[in-house]
């Protein structure tokens, strides 16, 4: 039992982003968590209930978590919006967001009011207490209900089997790790996780079945993020490549054009090292080029030898 506390929540795409409306039985004075891209089903369901929003609140300021600020707050205009303080640029700023990449550039209204560790807000009847978990953006926090049993408003830090990615401009994995197991693993373990994708989950589920990675492959994630930084601009300077770096492999080595693209050169003596790499023409066998593969770009495809791989595991690839 949540004490009366009725949570809901709406789909929005094309992320499959989760926002969250929640209330008390009996009121009509709801929470909005992260209003997303469809705001118009939101308006929707809070026509449909006939409840009104007593807070905006945003657990970081990405785009599919941001999307719906402005409909939400024009249908709304006293309800205070809310955010980390250390993601309140990202509010006006579509770059720094992550619309403009995607083409869409989306600006929110400004914050009406920042959020910050041991903060306590109280609206709607309902009382949360916020806690800064940065790691998956640089101000990311998330809203504890303490109650029978304790909810989270997570965001983008806690999933279902998994965490949230750190790869992001502001991201830090190591920051994240650190947040989950000193902040949300210290909650009781009935404590509810609402994610901000996916299907909810508990605290005890989460550290019963080992969701947080190693802290090795964490600390290798800047290595991995640059590496994905040289991909995506490799690829996105050269047409042919956007449709043949998934392509069948090349050569008794498996070298794909992933590879190829990334130059992620393997030395016996000195092990991986970028190196500039330019695809030969069409038709060319790369295998001479001893490209080895990065993993979490190429889908695990690895064909580095494992007493090399930063990212091995006894198990197999950590990533």
């Amino acid at each position: 039992m949540n004490e009366g506390l009725q949570v809901h929540t709406i789909v929005s795409m094309p992320f499959a982003e989760n926002t969250y409306i929640v209330w008390r039985t009996g009121s009509r004075e709801a929470l909005l968590f992260d209003p997303g891209l469809e705001p118009e089903l939101i308006l929707d369901f809070l026509r449909e209930r006939e409840l009104t929003v007593s807070a905006i609140l945003n657990t970081h300021g990405h785009a599919d978590h941001i999307g719906g600020n402005a409909a939400l707050k024009q249908a709304y205009p006293e309800a205070p919006l809310v955010i980390g303080s250390g993601d309140e640029p990202m509010l006006g700023d579509a770059n720094a967001n992550l619309s403009a990449p995607f083409g869409m550039a989306i600006i929110s209204p400004p914050a009406d009011r920042t959020a910050s560790e041991g903060d306590v807000i109280e609206l709607a009847g309902i009382t949360l207490e916020v806690l800064e978990v940065p790691g998956h953006s640089p101000g990311h926090v998330v809203f504890v209900w303490r109650g029978a049993p304790s909810l989270v408003f997570g965001g983008d830090v806690l999933f279902r089997g998994s965490i949230g990615r750190s790869d992001f401009p502001g991201g830090d994995g190591e920051l994240l790790l650190r947040g989950i197991r000193e902040k949300l693993f210290t909650l009781p373990d009935d404590t509810v996780v609402y994610p901000g994708h996916g299907p909810v989950t508990k605290i005890g589920h989460e550290k019963a079945n080992e969701s947080i990675p190693p802290i090795a492959v964490v600390q290798a994630s800047r290595l991995r993020e640059e590496l994905a930084s040289r991909l995506h601009h490799v690829r996105a300077a050269n047409q042919k490549l956007q449709s043949t770096s998934r392509s069948a492999t090349l050569g008794e080595r498996g070298i794909s054009m992933a590879d190829v693209c990334l130059g992620f050169r393997y030395s016996p003596k000195t092990g991986y090292s970028w190196t500039q790499a330019t695809p030969s023409p069409p038709g060319k066998t790369m295998a001479r080029l001893q490209i080895g593969l990065f993993c979490c770009v190429c889908e695990k495809a690895a064909r580095m030898p494992p007493q090399r791989c930063i990212f091995a595991t006894p198990s197999g690839c950590a990533l």
